[in-house]
């Protein structure tokens, strides 16, 4: 090929010497062989010319591309807990599955490096979403770890299970496929770690699939640094009856794209999407939904609250489409964004495509500054001006997060956002 970005080309070195390993069923290497000649022949990282790609320029923003050979003798060096002291922590780390086996009340765990070196690549279910789908390339040729999940029908997890991946450098490739059965409830929470100032990349696909009667609550926190990228990709299939809350929670920095594709395929199914993204530095932080209501009677609603600080850029591009089965159907959207600095940015695309009579659909979008009238009243009380910034902040995201209806996640999150203004805030007295 021709014209490669330095990035193209170290992606393709690690394509060659992923596709070269010798899995015991060579259908894998001969799948991701043809993955490749197709994703090359779509010119590789996607340009804003794509339409879904418009406001994150992939092929411009992904100056390189880390190595995969990083030096990882570190790695088991510093321990993380999980948000939740209680849950159940499976460990993902640079490649290497660490794990205790969860065998309570009969959940299925099993490493993904475990079946890709098995399995036939039909099993594995790698194919892209469509032509476009990046994300979807970029993870079906490299990933080689995660895991396999489970839940059986009328399961009651009590304790939230921790996906934890945890990033020294280099690359990680991950994917959860997860099965939650019929009428079973579960939390998880899918944690992303950088502790080292170093360059790594990170691709994740979930596969989740809420059986009917299910009800699952789905954490996603990205805390990575300055110079990481992570590029994540949710796909979830919704079955009647079943609900699903997923909170996308970004305090980190680097270069961030997080795709949620939600397929709303029961009668009275319910999908919630909650996003909060705290944004500094250089940051690049996208989060785009495209959301199908495919059946009649169904509900989603998705609520995105962005605070944005010095040169951060962020992205919300959400489209809802109603197909004309879908009768009855109930689909909200919002955006909205505290914008404190000229040299940041904050860029919006909602989209709806309805093809049904009977629904109720709506979206909106707000970028705003704080409210000087409310700030002026805290610090005419001797309140301090980053003080009154972070309490103003606070009560902006606050108010989503007690959509998770469950005090001890609230109180965990509550801490990890207060700490972030906390640190950013009072950095800013003399400026904000």
């Amino acid at each position: 090929m021709e014209n490669l970005t330095k990035a193209e080309s170290i992606f393709l070195q690690a394509c060659d010497s992923v596709c070269k390993k010798n899995y015991k069923n060579r259908s894998v290497a001969d799948f991701r062989k043809s993955l490749l000649r197709d994703f090359s022949a779509q010119g590789l990282f996607p340009t804003r010319r794509i339409e879904d790609w418009h406001y994150t320029d992939l092929k411009n923003l992904l100056k390189t591309f880390p190595s995969s050979d990083e030096d990882r003798s570190n790695f088991f060096k510093r321990d993380f807990k999980c948000l939740v002291d209680e849950s159940i922590r499976l460990l993902v780390g640079s490649g290497n599955s660490v794990y205790s086996f969860l065998e309570k009340k009969g959940v299925k765990l099993v490493p993904f490096s475990q079946i890709i070196a098995n399995e036939d690549a039909e099993y594995l279910c790698l194919d892209p979403i469509d032509k476009h789908d990046a994300i979807g390339y970029i993870n079906s040729l490299l990933v080689q770890d995660g895991y396999k999940l489970i839940i059986p029908d009328g399961c009651h997890l009590d304790v939230p299970i921790e996906l934890q991946a945890v990033q020294y450098g280099g690359q990680m490739h991950l994917r959860y496929p997860i099965h939650f059965g019929v009428g079973s409830t579960s939390t998880v929470i899918e944690r992303y770690i950088s502790p080292k100032d170093t360059s790594s990349l990170i691709s994740s696909i979930s596969d989740i699939r809420v059986c009917s009667g299910a009800k699952v609550v789905w954490i996603i926190f990205q805390d990575q640094g300055v110079s990481d990228i992570h590029l994540g990709q949710t796909r979830i299939v919704l079955e009647g009856g079943s609900s699903l809350k997923i909170f996308v929670v970004n305090t980190g920095e680097g270069l961030v794209r997080r795709e949620l594709s939600v397929a709303v395929e029961g009668e009275n199914a319910d999908f919630m999407l909650r996003g909060i993204s705290l944004l500094k530095g250089s940051t690049h932080n996208d989060l785009s939904m495209f959301l199908s209501h495919k059946v009649p009677n169904t509900s989603s609603t998705a609520i995105v609250r962005n605070i944005v600080l010095e040169k951060a850029k962020g992205v919300f591009q959400g489209m809802i489409r109603v197909s004309p089965e879908a009768q009855g159907s109930d689909a909200r959207m919002l955006s909205n964004t505290i914008l404190l600095s000229d040299k940041g940015s904050f860029s919006v695309k909602p989209q709806l495509e309805i093809f049904a009579d009977d629904v109720q659909c709506g979206h909106g979008a707000t970028i705003y500054d704080i409210n000087h009238d409310h700030l002026y009243y805290l610090m005419s009380r001797g309140i301090s001006k980053s003080k009154a910034y972070i309490m103003l902040s606070h009560a902006f995201i606050s108010e989503i997060i007690e959509d998770l209806n469950d005090e001890l996640l609230e109180k965990h999150l509550e801490e990890i956002l207060l700490s972030w203004m906390n640190i950013n805030f009072r950095s800013y007295e003399d400026v904000l």
